[in-house]
Parts: C-alpha cells; structure tokens; sequence
C-alpha cells in the first residue's frame, strides 16, 4: 500500500540507485522520451554526448524529475511498457508496482530506435525473399492450382521423445509375427500425441534448439515457418531473425559476427550500422539465430562460438540436423532443447492431398487407397514427389496399384525427360554457337 501512496517523483527519486545502474537500452529510452516531448532535439544532443552511459543514465532520471509528475510518470510508463528492453529483470516486479491509471490511453511506443527499426524492417523483407525464392523453386514442378494451395501443413514435433522406430513399434504391437503388409506400413506414420508447433518453438524460453529427423522430413519447413510468422506479424518479443542455410555455414565461419551479420546476410545503412549492431550485441535476448544443416563447425569459430554463447549471450539459436548427427561431439556438451521432427500425421498427409490436388476423387484414390505410396508420404519430400508425378502422367501410369519401385522408376523417367527438354531447349536457344559434347 506504501508503493500505491508514492507520486512518480517520489517512485524515481527512490529507485534511483538502481536505475542508474540496471537501466539498459538508453537510446531507446531517449527516443521514447523524444516522441512523447518530454526531451526536445537539443537535450538529446547533450544526452548523446555525455561519454558514458552511467553519466546518460543520471541526466536521463535528474532532467525527467526536474520537469515534475507528468514527465516522470511518462518515464514510468516508458519503463514499464519496454521493461524487457530497458530493465535489468530484477527491476521488473518493482517497476510495474507503481499504481498506473487505468483510464491511461493506449500509447505507441517505440520498441527500437530509427536505425534498428529500418534493419529490423529490412530483415522482415529479406526473410519474404527468401521465403518467395523457395516457393518459387517448389512451384515450378507444379501446376497452377497446386501452386496456389501451396503452403505450411503441420509435421509431428515431438519435444525429447524417446524416439520409436518403425521397427520398434511393430516388433512390441504386434507380437504375433508375420502381420499384415498394411499394418506395418502404417507403424511408419507417426501419431500426434503433444501439441507442438513452430509457434511454439519461437515463443519458448529455451535458448537452445536442435531440430533433429531424416532428410526431407520436413526440418527446414519448420523453421521457414517461423520465420514467415516473425516476418508476416509485429512481434514486440523478437527485433532481429537470422536465417542461415548450409551454403552460408560451410563458407563464413571465419568471418566475425559483424561480418557475418552484415556482410554475408544483410547489411544496415552505413549510418546506421554502429547503433544496430550495439544493439544486437547488448539486447541478444531478442536476437534468434538458425543454423539450418549443421553437419560440422569448426571449434572456436565465430559460428562455433555464437552456437556455444560466447557471443550473443542471450540469442536464441536454432539448429537443424540430420539423426545421424544428433550424437556428434559438436552436440554432446551443448544444453539443448532436442524436438524430433517426424513428418505428416495421417491427417496431415490427407490434408496435404487435398491442398495440392484438389477434391477430385479419383486423384485422390491415387495416394489414399495406396497403402504403400500413403505410408511414404509421412515423408513431406516423398509428398511433393508423388503430387509431382501425378500430376505430370500423360498415360494410365496410375491406374493400378503401383509399387513404391514402380513410382521410383517413373520419377526418374521423368526428371531425365525434364533433363532432356531444358538441353534441347538450351541448344535451340545457341544454335548459331559450337558445341563439343563429351560422353
């Protein structure tokens, strides 16, 4: 009830011994008071030229109490509203103590200053870049309805499962041998028994992640996902996403993090390029870095050491790898958050059908009465193989049960005729050029 009875001057005067130490952020805090006229132009010139941010810290509090209740209380509700930013956490439970009106109107603050809200800005685009290139390089196989239901369908996440394979499952649930082919084609579908979604991964409080499954189950989709919601919505918990995929992890781990920030994924305005990268550096705990394709870094690497902390302390880090990898020395002293993606669900997978080719009966027969292509498709890669064959087939290829063989060879039929096309179409393209072809 004591903290209720104290003006805001009163609440300033007597935290000030820790708010001159645990106040983080500054420019922020600055920019906030600027927006809301607390600051004008000149006083923010004279805060950015005092020489430590101790001394920034100290004007900051004196200034703001000087100009009476209103400026202080408006420094309260700056505090108050960006406490992750701008407080050291032991400050957070006192700071949102003090008795704030609740007929306050809704104010827009500022949750990064001009230079890092025009990278954070640039970087949500560059993440949409990245994510058009890999739909664009998918939709190319696929016709025109396909590419328009083109989009996220849910894999099996299980968050440290112990693992059950195929084999484990069949040999423990159906104890009388020999069952039936179909039985245990289905003990390779996984069961959703958690929910667990890219949502979640990015809201979590783990700090590490490792994304662990066989190639084309679905890994770098997961995270993909999770970057499109952070690009696609303003979230006020992250500033800064980093997508890194295996080229970029096999060629930049001498490179420091400056310039593995800048130079190799996105580089800020010259201008602004010392007040981003302080605030990466000082704020990491709204950083997320993704390693998608880790196979091996090399000790004391700049990579190495952002996986390990020793820079960006607070940053989230993300890591795909393949099962086989899971128990590499690079892992074994790293406290990690292990999810097992899985692949589709059996709702998934006819969920998938149906996106990509439509409600059409037939089509639909082709997968969902196969047992053995059905089963192959908790595979999302094997998925988008099999919708890519059917719909290329010019002939009755799939008017009987086919074999999972049968469906190999045809893919492979058809990738070398695709092989042959864009040859003879390059050939057309340079007939009046030389060719010397070696066989």
């Amino acid at each position: 009830m004591a903290c209720a009875r104290q003006s805001a001057i009163e609440f300033l005067k007597n935290a000030r011994t820790n708010l001159v130490t645990d106040m983080k952020n500054l420019p922020l805090i600055i920019e906030n008071l600027y927006q809301q006229r607390v600051f004008n132009k000149h006083e923010v010139d004279d805060l950015k030229a005092e020489r430590t941010e101790f001394d920034k810290a100290r004007c900051i509090l004196d200034w703001v109490s000087k100009k009476g209740e209103e400026a202080s209380y408006e420094l309260l509700r700056i505090l108050d509203v960006t406490k992750k930013r701008t407080l050291h956490p032991d400050l957070h439970s006192r700071i949102s103590c003090f008795p704030f009106r609740w007929e306050d109107e809704e104010v827009s603050y500022s949750f990064g200053t001009k230079p890092c809200q025009n990278y954070q800005t640039a970087l949500k685009k560059k993440a949409k870049r990245i994510l058009k290139y890999q739909r664009e390089h998918c939709c190319k196989y696929l016709d025109g309805k396909a590419q328009v239901n083109f989009h996220f369908i849910p894999v099996v996440l299980e968050r440290d499962s112990v693992m059950k394979t195929p084999q484990y499952k069949i040999k423990w649930n159906n104890k009388k041998c020999k069952k039936l082919r179909p039985k245990k084609l289905r003990a390779y579908i996984p069961t959703e028994q958690q929910a667990l979604s890219p949502v979640d991964l990015l809201r979590c409080q783990d700090k590490n992640i490792l994304l662990i499954g066989k190639p084309g189950i679905g890994k770098t989709t997961v995270v993909q996902e999770m970057l499109r919601l952070w690009a696609e919505k303003d979230d006020r918990e992250l500033d800064y996403m980093f997508y890194f995929d295996e080229s970029v992890l096999s060629s930049s781990s001498n490179d420091d993090l400056e310039s593995i920030l800048f130079k190799v994924y996105l580089k800020p305005m010259e201008k602004d390029r010392k007040d981003v990268f302080q605030d990466i550096e000082e704020n990491s705990e709204n950083v997320v870095i993704v390693f998608d394709g880790v196979v091996d870094l090399e000790e004391n690497s700049t990579l190495w050491k952002i996986m390990n902390h020793e820079l960006l302390p607070d940053a989230k880090i993300i890591i795909t790898c393949r099962s086989e990898v899971e128990y590499d020395p690079l892992f074994s002293d790293w406290p990690t958050q292990k999810v097992y993606v899985e692949g589709f669900s059996e709702e998934s997978i006819n969920s998938y059908y149906q996106k990509m080719l439509g409600h059409d009966p037939v089509l639909l027969d082709v997968v969902l009465k196969n047992q053995e292509l059905f089963s192959l498709s908790h595979v999302p890669m094997y998925a988008f193989m099999i919708v890519d064959l059917i719909q290329f087939k010019n002939d009755n290829v799939f008017n009987h049960q086919n074999t999972v063989t049968e469906m190999y060879i045809h893919i492979f039929r058809v990738a070398v005729k695709k092989q042959i096309e864009q040859i003879d179409k390059y050939l057309r393209e340079n007939k009046d050029q030389t060719f010397v072809m070696l066989f």
